[in-house]
């Protein structure tokens, strides 16, 4: 496990920082240097136990001598499996305006938040997130602002730190409260290279080199790099404002959100505002399984890794006991061992009766594989997840068991992505709120990857929404003169005595789901529709000729004409009773369907679909 190492170049004495810091910022640092050094030191304990899970989902526990030395992983395939059943699914954002001001202005939420999702490769963040919590116990997004990004138009950046580089305010004992942290922090090994492009000449005063830069997950100690140093990015509140300061290992500060640098020294800034306006840290923990009293959780590997090592200890045993036939030679029969693997099979000797002993092999007790058994039960009640949602069909005995192992596993990661559900909308609710406050420009986005339809959103007004009211009796009335044949709206925008429209921040309910939506099998969606296809509801089909066609374009993507005369009426078939399915007519036999006047454009999408599934 690493340490860090904080001042490690005897040549760099620590009193050259006064040259560009000031002794309250010498402090500051170095206070928190030592914080984060008691807070490793915390974790000593935590950090041993994660390693052993690593090894156990990872096959590499330490080789024995004169050990058959088992390696019958079950952690691995109990993890990915569950990991495979969260990732493999739809992931839909959904946002819904908490107030009539707000509503008009829900999709573009929505559109900001599917496309920033889809820009960061959400599934593959998720995926690390989801591994680390059921291993380790505990997950964690964080979040940037990179203005660069999309050639300059910025994109909110999506990361998922490593537990072993994260550090949280160790007087935090819950998940819930990590709002009230005194600092969260990230410590990581960077380059000096790096340093330079991103700090500029400060970056010079680091005492590179020195130090294990090894992760935690190593046992081998790295040697020393002369362009390497430990980076760390630490938030913090002062006076309730969030703060962000940068420094390294060894005290040099390299930027602070409340001071700028000058090119000699860092200056005070005389109204600091927080670094982003949200005013929260940019970081969101989901644990597997609560610990009383502990911030990180622990998840399915600190339940199965001693279930594995039974599991190996016992084949272990059934290994030495099933050792194929064992033959002793007595030294007075002179055989010759080379002659044993002759062609004609003899081996010469004085006497073979008195001189050859065979052993035969050992017999295994049926206990062992009555108590494998057992174990390979005891791991799914464990953690509720069945052995053969990941293909391993072991005996269930009947159809109803496996049917109630299947339901049973479906039900706990029904739970667990609940909790991700949970995350996910907490960080989106931020991420709206950057974008909403970095962008100073409008962008076209794509409504559907399979067609040529763009919806124009300017986040930055939402940060000027009208304020809506119920429509007062004076505006209805005057509506109702100027436009007699509209519908009078319910509400109307309200002004302050000068007459002008005040305006609000947009406040949306966004909503995460997945597994939602529809499905991605292109045959599973055929075979749905072409059921539906077929139903037929008060006298009219349930889905159209023209929608069947629209979906088959858009869903399937078959390569369809849209210039195709679709006028024709969608009533029964002569004879036919409302609620009978159909047959199919000439020219239209598709799913028993007929062509009907049904407009383009009314196609079976449903609200999931339609509402920016990230299929």
């Amino acid at each position: 496990m690493y340490k860090l190492a904080f001042w490690n170049n005897k040549d760099e004495p620590k009193e050259r920082r006064l040259d560009f810091m000031t002794n309250e910022e010498t402090k500051m640092i170095d206070d928190f240097l030592t914080k984060i050094s008691q807070n490793r030191g915390e974790m000593e304990e935590i950090y041993s136990r994660w390693e052993a899970e690593q090894e156990a989902y990872s096959g590499s526990q330490p080789i024995e001598e004169d050990s058959p030395n088992s390696r019958v992983n079950i952690v691995n395939a109990n993890i990915e499996g569950q990991v495979a059943m969260v990732i493999d699914q739809n992931l839909a954002v959904m946002c819904k305006g908490n107030g009539p001001s707000d509503q008009g202005f829900a999709d573009w939420g929505r559109i900001g938040l599917d496309w920033t999702l889809k820009k960061n490769q959400i599934k593959k963040k998720i995926d690390r997130h989801e591994r680390r919590r059921f291993l380790f116990g505990s997950g964690v997004f964080s979040i940037d602002w990179d203005a660069d990004a999309i050639n300059g138009f910025g994109l909110v950046k999506i990361n998922t730190p490593p537990l072993n580089t994260t550090f949280v305010d160790t007087k935090i004992t819950d998940v819930n409260d990590v709002q009230k942290a005194e600092y969260i922090a990230e410590v990581m090994p960077a380059s000096k290279i790096w340093a330079v492009e991103q700090f500029g000449d400060i970056a010079y005063n680091i005492n590179y080199g020195g130090g294990d830069k090894s992760s935690i997950w190593r046992k081998e100690r790295t040697t020393d790099d002369e362009n390497l140093f430990w980076y760390i990015k630490l938030w913090t509140k002062t006076n309730g404002i969030l703060r962000l300061i940068e420094f390294s290992d060894d005290g040099v500060l390299l930027s602070d959100s409340f001071k700028e640098w000058t090119g000699k020294k860092f200056k005070d800034i005389k109204d600091p505002v927080p670094y982003y306006r949200y005013n929260k840290y940019p970081y969101f923990f989901t644990n597997e399984y609560f610990e009383e009293g502990q911030f990180w959780g622990f998840g399915d590997g600190k339940l199965l890794r001693p279930l594995q090592d039974l599991i190996n200890d016992l084949y272990d045993q059934i290994r030495r006991a099933a050792r194929p036939n064992r033959v002793f030679f007595d030294p007075a029969s002179e055989v010759d061992l080379a002659d044993i693997d002759s062609n004609d099979g003899s081996v010469p000797c004085i006497d073979p009766n008195r001189n050859i002993r065979v052993v035969e092999a050992g017999t295994v007790n049926p206990a062992l594989w009555q108590l494998l058994n057992n174990i390979h039960t005891e791991v799914q009640r464990v953690i509720r997840f069945s052995e053969l949602m990941i293909g391993q069909g072991r005996s269930t005995g009947t159809a109803t068991e496996a049917a109630i192992q299947q339901q049973q596993g479906t039900s706990g990661i029904d739970h667990k992505k609940g909790m991700l559900q949970e995350t996910l909308i907490e960080m989106c609710e931020y991420i709206l709120d950057i974008m909403m406050e970095k962008y100073d420009a409008g962008r076209a986005f794509r409504l559907d990857e399979n067609k040529d339809a763009f919806q124009w959103v300017d986040f930055r007004q939402l940060n000027n929404v009208p304020i809506m009211i119920p429509a007062s009796e004076g505006f209805t009335q005057d509506f109702k003169n100027r436009w007699p044949d509209k519908e009078v709206p319910q509400f109307e925008v309200l002004k302050d005595k000068q007459g002008n429209e005040m305006t609000k921040t947009v406040d949306l309910d966004i909503e995460i789901t997945i597994g939602a939506g529809m499905p991605k099998n292109k045959a599973f969606l055929w075979q749905m529709a072409e059921r539906l296809g077929a139903i037929i509801l008060e006298g009219k089909q349930l889905i159209s000729w023209a929608e069947m066609r629209k979906f088959c374009k858009d869903f399937l993507g078959m390569p369809l004409d849209d210039d195709i005369d679709m006028t024709q009426s969608q009533q029964p078939m002569p004879g036919q009773m409302p609620g009978q399915p159909q047959m199919p007519q000439q020219g239209a036999d598709i799913a028993g369907l007929s062509p009907n006047s049904q407009p383009m454009g009314t196609g079976i999408q449903t609200g999931a679909m339609a509402g920016g599934g990230m299929a």
